[in-house]
């Protein structure tokens, strides 16, 4: 058990770094993957040997399992099989990942380690976002695209997958006439990344409330240096989960906070008034999404729109998995980037509305069972977690990413 819990331990570390394989031309196998497949065999074969229960009879495992129990039912409708079963097949490659986080997290010891090493991966891969932004004021913004598209994204995303992304692209951001690079690191997009970073930043504050003296105020910077990479992705629903979510923990935990930690309190207090009474292209890109005219609003309310028709025409079965792009799109080909930009939408599109259902239950009770530790920091941080991912998501679907779900699987775990 020592050797899996290890490997687990490493392979969140590494998440943010972890490299693209190309076993065959035009096929991308990331490297994530084989570690959860690794994971997989040598928690099974533990489980076998000592006899230990498989996965936990929790609400949580079993709305985890109805999920994929619906998803692989709805391919039968599918107009294309062969891309639900891709989808399907990649799903089920990390679905271990929330056992084996159940049967390793439940050990104290592994718990704090995991937290650690979660946020240190999180940390560096944050810097490195933060260098990729500062770049462009040096070298220019041109400059630093072409080096991430054609020297780092093929290494970490994988030579097809590079493509689709810089066909694509959503690394560059217009604010008030003024083009930005967003942050995004070695994650595919900077959409990716700030969903990682939004759902690792609890863990780093829990982090810093229970550390003590000199251990304290390192991660206080991990967690600053987190929380500027997350912004600099200009992800509006990024942004919004970050403001949503704080504002309820912070209204919450303040008077705890104030009794406890007083200084930190009153610095996050201070940094929230700064953010918004100062002017600066952040706070813009979140004003944006108030702004019915911005193109990227109103086109995200033609695409929900769409999708809701797509429910109301198949509410039960859905369209198949994996088949929203080519039921919108009849000559889309199965890379191309067409969702319906809302997790539950998406869901509920190609899968059903059960379904759909099912997973906002997922993630309702998973919140729920953190906030029932209100004095348990990791606990509460593990909620925060959900809370970011479930508004992030109501603007983007982060199930099929490498970084993000396994993340979503892991945290599920750890708070069951």
């Amino acid at each position: 058990m020592k050797y899996v819990s290890w490997i687990f331990l490493i392979f969140f570390a590494t998440l943010p770094f972890q490299l693209a394989l190309n076993p065959l031309p035009g096929i991308d196998l990331h490297s994530s993957r084989v570690w959860a497949l690794a994971l997989s065999v040598m928690w099974f074969v533990f489980v076998l040997f000592r006899r230990e229960k498989l996965f936990p009879l929790h609400a949580e495992s079993m709305l985890l399992f109805s999920f994929f129990f619906f998803s692989a039912f709805s391919i039968f409708f599918a107009e294309h099989i062969s891309w639900g079963l891709r989808k399907f097949a990649f799903l089920v490659s990390f679905l271990p990942i929330f056992l084996v986080s159940f049967t390793v997290l439940r050990r104290e010891i592994f718990r704090e380690k995991f937290v650690k090493l979660l946020v240190w991966g999180s940390s560096v891969s944050a810097v490195v976002g933060i260098v990729q932004v500062g770049s462009s004021f040096l070298w220019g913004l041109d400059a630093v695209l072409r080096f991430w598209e054609r020297m780092i994204l093929p290494i970490f995303a994988g030579q097809t997958s590079a493509e689709t992304v810089a066909h694509y692209s959503s690394m560059v951001v217009n604010i008030g006439g003024t083009n930005f690079v967003r942050a995004s690191a070695f994650f595919p997009d900077p959409h990716i990344a700030a969903f990682f970073w939004g759902m690792t930043l609890p863990f780093a504050m829990a982090l810093a409330i229970v550390s003590v003296d000199s251990t304290r105020w390192r991660y206080v910077v991990m967690a600053v240096v987190i929380a500027f990479a997350d912004m600099w992705t200009f992800s509006r629903g990024g942004l919004l989960a970050l403001c949503a979510v704080g504002s309820v923990f912070l209204v919450q935990f303040f008077p705890v906070m104030m009794r406890r930690y007083a200084p930190v309190a009153l610095g996050v207090f201070f940094l929230v008034i700064v953010f918004v009474m100062v002017p600066n292209p952040i706070f813009s890109r979140l004003l944006s999404s108030l702004d019915t005219t911005d193109g990227s609003t109103s086109g995200r309310l033609v695409i929900w729109q769409e999708a809701m028709e797509i429910i109301v025409e198949k509410p039960f079965s859905g369209v198949g998995l994996g088949n929203y792009s080519n039921t919108v799109k009849p000559s889309a080909e199965y890379r191309e980037p067409r969702y319906a930009h809302n997790i539950f939408l998406d869901i509920a599109a190609e899968t059903g509305m059960v379904n759909a259902g099912i997973f906002c239950a997922l993630l309702i009770v998973g919140i729920g069972r953190g906030l029932r530790r209100p004095y348990a920091p990791f606990a509460v941080a593990g909620s925060a977690s959900l809370g970011i991912f479930f508004v992030h998501a109501l603007f983007e679907t982060p199930i099929y990413s490498v970084h993000v779900f396994p993340l979503f699987l892991a945290i599920l775990g750890f708070l069951v």
